[in-house]
């Protein structure tokens, strides 16, 4: 039979078990991958192309059949993934198939179906242009999803430190989104997860402080 000794010292040792402790936010978030499955976007690849022709949208399966001046917002589907694995009724892949990257893929994002098809709508099938130079720039810009914890951790670490900051939602609002594929186009680097921090002009996948601070402090691009 256990003394009021024994047990004391049991309850002491499974104490810190329990998760009596507090949590520790991470230092640095890599890219978290979008809620889809990441795909590659080629003129070879197997994937049904939709784009908005100004009256409809229209469906093709060649990037060469899609006018040229339609080709900066289209909807992608991967024929080689299960239609359980598309998830095309929310979410759908947008890719700005004008120029492919040195890799010879095209830059994509993920985003909800209905912002997708009203932004081509409200474009008539075409792409934003790109902001003014004499625009001014916030130093910095996270674009984001809702279900992101890096991201998460990007936001709560800059409102600590008191940085400024815009926030976009690549999923929702079909702007940032176009946004993000240009400026990942022009850095030859991957729109395909988030967050993405736009630092005075330089992006940044993923989260790190360190990295965040000292290109804070580097003159703007």
């Amino acid at each position: 039979m256990l003394n009021r000794f024994d047990l004391f010292v049991i309850i002491v040792t499974l104490l810190p078990a329990a998760g009596c402790k507090r949590e520790r936010s991470p230092l640095s978030s890599g890219v978290q991958k979008t809620a889809l499955p990441e795909i590659k976007v080629t003129k070879s690849s197997k994937q049904l192309y939709t784009f908005f022709d100004g009256s409809e949208f229209k469906s093709v399966q060649a990037v060469d059949k899609i006018p040229a001046g339609r080709r900066g917002w289209v909807r992608v589907v991967d024929l080689g993934l299960a239609p359980t694995k598309r998830r095309d009724h929310e979410l759908v892949y947008v890719a700005d198939l004008r120029k492919a990257r040195a890799d010879g893929a095209f830059p994509y994002v993920v985003m909800s179906r209905v912002a997708f098809e009203m932004a081509a709508r409200n474009r008539g099938g075409g792409v934003a242009d790109p902001p003014g130079k004499a625009q001014k720039r916030p130093a910095v810009i996270l674009y984001a999803t809702s279900w992101c914890g890096a991201c998460r951790a990007a936001r709560k670490y800059m409102k600590q430190k008191g940085i400024q900051y815009v926030e976009k939602d690549i999923e929702k609002d079909a702007g940032a989104a176009a946004e993000l594929m240009r400026k990942a186009k022009a850095a030859g680097i991957s729109a395909s997860g988030v967050p993405v921090l736009d630092i005075k002009g330089k992006l940044m996948q993923g989260f790190n402080p360190q990295k965040l601070e000292q290109l804070l402090g580097s003159p703007s691009a």
